[in-house]
């Protein structure tokens, strides 16, 4: 009857166990200061963004006419990298982090955070014409003579054309102008993102003021008070199932360590196996799967979110396994120390 109980007792223990774990590790990968920062830092995520993501995803946007790009990738890239240097993203960024993410947590009280936009705009001006000089004479000569559309980007030069007086003939005034309007200051506050002076009225989200249905960052201070309250509940109630454990073998020592031993092997072991399967084998196709839910995405989108996304999947299943493999061994621990004792016990008697 004590076997029988005992098994009961067990999946109990790995059923709760895994739960909190895989919520605890959760919390700490996506609701960690110090652990944004490091991952983004550790795996290059300013520089792949700025030199490869953001390109990529910006090339795949449409003119009105059909399959005409607004931003050639090879212009993106090389406009990109003068406009937002990896470091200034990063302190940006981090900003951001080091305000929104204690505010989330409960550690603050105030949220407002201001980025200056103003430099990213003088240097997206500044810019604009040498990229698109250097963009232009990249590109192949035109099969056959023909006019250059002065109203868009073109797809080829005329044979012995230059550059700079291409350039010269396409509304890049204008584009320089438009660009100026765009907001000088990104507020964040608990009312969600703001622009100042805003986009439009659609892109600009509402201050509570103006509207209720606002969002708020408070409801993320609620959500993680729950995801706590369950951390400390499940594992609290983990511990429970095993002094329970130990109670149900009371009077027999080495039997209560070895069951013991065995429930956290047993809720360690699985866990440990499939994070070490995905660390190994976490590939790009892996997670664009999980990002499709079932609909299809573009290739761009994909991209960009796994160059955002799997470094912090990475850890989260490196938190899994450490954690995992650390319980492994107190299990062996247990269970070579009632052997030691059993031997004892013999040898006594």
């Amino acid at each position: 009857m004590r076997n029988f109980f005992s098994f009961i007792l067990i999946s109990i223990f790995g059923f709760v166990f895994v739960i909190g774990l895989v919520a605890f590790d959760l919390r700490e990968t996506f609701l960690n200061t110090t652990s944004i920062k490091s991952v983004l830092s550790e795996n290059k995520v300013y520089e792949s963004l700025v030199k490869d993501t953001l390109p990529k995803f910006l090339s795949t946007l449409e003119g009105e006419e059909k399959g005409k790009l607004l931003f050639p990738e090879e212009l993106t890239r090389d406009l990109l990298t003068k406009v937002l240097d990896p470091q200034s993203l990063r302190v940006d960024v981090e900003t951001v982090i080091d305000n929104l993410i204690p505010y989330i947590r409960g550690e603050k009280e105030e949220l407002e955070v201001k980025i200056d936009l103003t430099k990213y705009k003088k240097r997206l001006t500044d810019n604009l014409q040498s990229s698109v000089i250097t963009y232009v004479e990249g590109l192949p000569t035109c099969a056959k003579a023909e006019e250059i559309d002065t109203e868009s980007l073109p797809t080829c030069k005329p044979k012995g054309g230059n550059a700079t007086q291409i350039a010269s003939r396409l509304p890049l005034g204008e584009a320089e102008a438009s660009l100026l309007k765009l907001p000088n200051e990104l507020i964040i506050d608990r009312s969600g993102f703001k622009f100042n002076p805003p986009l439009n009225d659609k892109t600009d989200l509402p201050s509570p003021q103006e509207s209720e249905g606002g969002f708020d960052f408070n409801n993320l201070r609620t959500l993680f008070r729950a995801i706590n309250f369950a951390i400390l509940a499940t594992l609290a109630f983990a511990v429970l199932v095993l002094l329970l454990i130990f109670l149900l073998w009371w009077g027999k020592f080495t039997s209560a360590l070895r069951w013991i031993s065995v429930a956290l092997l047993s809720a360690s072991a699985l866990p440990a196996l499939l994070a070490a399967l995905m660390l190994a084998f976490l590939q790009r196709s892996t997670l664009e799967r999980f990002l499709r839910f079932g609909q299809e995405g573009s290739p761009e989108f994909l991209e960009a979110s796994y160059s955002f996304l799997g470094p912090f999947f990475r850890h989260f299943w490196t938190l899994v396994l450490f954690q995992t493999l650390a319980a492994i061994l107190v299990a062996t621990a247990l269970f070579v120390a009632t052997k030691f004792l059993e031997k004892k016990k013999e040898a006594k008697a």
